[in-house]
């Protein structure tokens, strides 16, 4: 299993590359990360929910 450290450097590691002159523009790479980040916030707000959904459910 891997490990939180180890899953951030390399992901670090992938950054860097993503920065790299060439790679991708700095523009595109903006919009990826802000669709990333959406993507993960709106998962998160789900994930809540379901959970509030399910205590409630196991009231009734």
């Amino acid at each position: 299993m891997e490990m939180f450290p180890d899953i951030c450097g390399q992901m670090l590691h992938e950054f860097r590359a993503l920065l790299k002159a060439g790679a991708i523009g700095p523009q595109r790479l903006l919009q990826l990360m802000a669709m990333n980040m959406f993507a993960i916030d709106n998962t998160a707000l789900k994930g809540k929910s379901l959970a509030m959904w399910s205590k409630r459910k196991s009231f009734i």
